[in-house]
């Protein structure tokens, strides 16, 4: 460890850090530190020890440098003593055919998918989010019986209010920015039914969804704006407003 111009002897340990121990992530990240994309047109994106590699394909070229991330990341996991678990690989084509090249991991090729849930949120292959709207409706059909069930109880309407905004309404817009102004109709009307038999239960207006996401990109939106640093700066101007 190098603090300033201060540095620690070196020490081996052959011992891992606890289980759900603050100290466990950040040294993860110090570990990974230096795993970064060599191409342009890939990025790396490390949560913890969940990574993904994100790529723009646009012709041969880019495919062909694509694949070379690949190999690249699986050379840098081989000579920092990490297993890739090249069962628990997958690959998620956006938007254009199946690839005429799947990836391959020492001989063994990654499964392509149609769809995948990550850190949440379930993408699928052409961003119509019909599976996550699947998938959080339910949800909240399951916590909406327990409000049922308290209104029977003759719990106050305020309590109940309180109860649908602490365990349903962070169901219906975790990362909404993302995908609340891409969905179809029949999708949206999903979400709008869950906040709909929430008011008839509780007795009580609950908050608007579609003005709650608004907020939320807003909010987003400044602080792009503000943050010189952010990589989507560039391409973010505010209307006057």
């Amino acid at each position: 460890m190098r603090v300033g111009k201060t540095t620690s002897s070196i020490r081996s340990i052959n011992t891992g850090a606890p289980q759900g121990c603050v100290l466990s992530p950040f040294l993860y990240t110090l570990y990974t530190n230096d795993c970064t994309s060599p191409s342009h047109i890939t990025t790396y994106i490390k949560y913890s020890d969940d990574t993904a590699i994100l790529a723009l394909l646009s012709d041969s070229q880019s495919a062909q440098e694509y694949h070379s991330t690949i190999t690249h990341f699986t050379k840098w996991c081989d000579n920092n003593h990490l297993l890739l678990n090249v069962n628990k690989t997958k690959e998620l084509v956006i938007g254009s055919p199946t690839p005429q090249h799947p990836i391959t991991i020492r001989s063994q090729m990654v499964e392509i998918i149609d769809s995948f849930k990550y850190l949440g949120i379930t993408l699928d292959s052409t961003l119509s989010f019909n599976q996550h709207t699947t998938d959080i409706f339910k949800r909240s059909q399951q916590r909406l019986s327990v409000i049922r069930k308290l209104k029977g109880l003759y719990v106050s309407p305020h309590l109940l209010l309180l109860l649908y905004q602490s365990i349903i309404q962070p169901i219906l817009l975790y990362c909404s920015s993302c995908f609340f102004n891409l969905l179809t109709v029949t999708n949206r009307s999903k979400l709008l039914h869950v906040t709909n038999t929430a008011t008839r239960i509780i007795g009580l207006p609950t908050p608007n969804l579609t003005e709650l996401n608004n907020k939320a990109i807003s909010r987003i939106a400044r602080t792009i704006e503000q943050d010189t640093t952010h990589p989507l700066h560039q391409y973010l101007t505010l209307l006057p407003s």
